[in-house]
C-alpha cells in the first residue's frame, strides 16, 4: 500500500475531517522531515480538535450512562420504590 507524503495541507484536511489519529501520525512524520518540529499552527489545530473530540466522547458516555440508570430505575431495579426525579 502506498502511503501519502505528509504535507501541511493534507494534515489540515485530516484534522478538519476528524481523522485525528492519522493526522497525528502525519504531523509526527512531517516533524521528522523538518528536523523535529511540526508547524505550530497545525499542532495547535490538532490539539484543539483532539480536545473537542474528547469532550464529545465524555458527553456521549455520560448520556449513555444516564440512559442506563433511567432504564434500570424504570424497571424498579433500584429497590427504593420511588421514581427517579426528572
Amino acid at each position: 500500500m502506498q502511503t501519502m507524503r505528509p504535507t501541511p495541507t493534507l494534515v489540515r484536511l485530516h484534522i478538519d475531517q476528524g481523522y485525528l489519529g492519522r493526522a497525528r501520525a502525519m504531523l509526527d512524520a512531517l516533524a521528522a522531515e523538518r528536523g523535529g518540529e511540526a508547524p505550530p499552527d497545525l499542532e495547535a489545530r490538532w490539539a484543539t480538535a483532539a480536545e473537542e473530540s474528547r469532550r464529545r466522547a465524555r458527553v456521549d458516555t455520560l448520556k449513555r450512562l444516564l440512559s442506563r440508570v433511567r432504564r434500570a430505575r424504570a424497571r424498579g431495579d433500584s429497590g427504593r420504590g420511588a421514581a427517579w426525579a426528572r
